[in-house]
């Protein structure tokens, strides 16, 4: 059985805690959100491909 594993950007608080999560199909799909987002104060921003993160922020 293949699954297909997508990207997604998540943006999570202080604690840890999803509070945005942006689906995209590609790397291509999914840079331009995560360049778009700038975290908040105790906010962290992955680009993630499925539970690998990519890049990271805040």
């Amino acid at each position: 059985m293949v699954y297909a594993m997508g990207f997604r950007v998540v943006v999570r608080d202080e604690g840890g805690k999803i509070v945005r999560d942006e689906p995209a199909e590609h790397f291509a799909a999914a840079k331009p959100i995560y360049d778009d987002i700038e975290p908040e104060s105790g906010q962290t921003v992955a680009l993630q491909h499925g539970i690998r993160v990519v890049l990271s922020k805040g």
